[in-house]
């Protein structure tokens, strides 16, 4: 005979769950407690559906409220932002447009592998990211006969980008924070007898506030970092605004996963190419031999008249980063 304590210890997990849902969701302006909320939204929705079962087979109405109030707020915080962007028809849209977005690796990488893999993706607009030097003029080489537009702007380190496209580039800038390396290449697109602004992006990695991750744990580091990210991305927008237009492309390297506040703050006005299109996780870094990916940091963003009618990871890589590509509709 069951005891008497268990619908109490029942209803005890049940409301403990409810309350550190409600207190988590209440921190998504905070990185840390965004990812700890990224982190526990399984195990969470795995307690509220046990629960759920539980107070079926023992007709405890209590926990059922408790529990199903729990898996409701998990569903519509997981899949509720899926469906609360306007977007045009894609079969209203007639120009297609083909972009793939790649993080290079600026040390270390097989950029032989990367071509294989960027060709493979067919793309008319490559946006790529981390481009040094070396590598700005193998590519160059590589890519002129099929994309014979190009605006490079190479660097040392990790903060240089490239955009090769076949159709004509115009109006190429970049984009700083306070005078120093760029965080954003911009140009406007001039296709199918429009003109389409882009910007190929690059923000602020944690790792440049932690040491490369040896001050861990450095909560307030990571959310200072969060915030550059944020005024960094603010400035990019700016860009987009000074251009104008009814429609926008931002792709590249955001270092920003869905679980942070700019994730959800770009997706207000943004339409996430890949999310809109696959409920699969999609994971983009690292790219490790032998090991899969697990966070998703590279992005395809659209804003206005324009949609993704197919958006995938390329698996082909020479880098730590999978290249990211969508089929567009302007």
């Amino acid at each position: 005979m069951p005891s008497p304590r268990l619908p109490w210890a029942a209803l005890g997990v049940a409301v403990a769950t409810l309350a550190a849902t409600i207190v988590l969701l209440r921190g998504h302006d905070s990185y840390v407690l965004g990812s700890i909320w990224w982190g526990c939204r399984g195990p969470f929705a795995l307690v509220a559906v046990g629960l759920l079962l539980w107070s079926l087979r023992r007709t405890s109405r209590v926990v059922g409220l408790v529990s199903g109030a729990t898996l409701g707020l998990l569903i519509v915080d997981t899949f509720g932002g899926l469906f609360s962007s306007a977007r045009p028809p894609a079969e209203a849209l007639e120009q297609p447009l083909r972009v793939v977005s790649h993080n290079l690796l600026f040390r270390g990488n097989h950029l032989d592998e990367s071509l294989a893999g960027l060709r493979d993706a067919g793309a008319e607009l490559i946006a790529l990211q981390e481009v040094t030097p070396e590598d700005a003029a193998r590519l160059t080489d590589a890519l002129r006969e099929t994309h014979p537009y190009s605006a490079t702007a190479p660097h040392p380190g990790a903060n240089g980008f490239a955009l090769f496209s076949r159709h004509p580039l115009a109006e190429v800038s970049l984009v700083r924070l306070e005078g120093r390396a760029p965080i954003a290449q911009c140009a406007t697109l001039e296709v199918g007898g429009g003109r389409l602004p882009i910007c190929n992006v690059h923000l602020s990695a944690p790792s440049k506030a932690l040491n490369d991750f040896k001050a861990l744990p450095d909560f307030d580091g990571l959310e200072q970092n969060a915030r550059r990210r944020s005024t960094e991305w603010s400035l990019v927008e700016r860009d987009f605004a000074r251009r104008g237009g009814d429609r926008a492309l931002a792709l590249g390297d955001f270092n920003s996963t869905e679980a942070e506040p700019l994730y959800r703050s770009i997706r207000h006005e943004w339409v996430d190419a890949f999310r809109d299109l696959h409920l699969d996780y999609g994971a983009t870094w690292p790219h490790v031999k032998h090991r899969p990916p697990f966070a998703r940091i590279d992005y395809v963003f659209t804003k206005g008249r324009i949609r993704a009618s197919e958006a995938q990871v390329i698996r082909r890589s020479g880098s730590d980063h999978l290249p990211i590509a969508a089929e567009l509709r302007l």
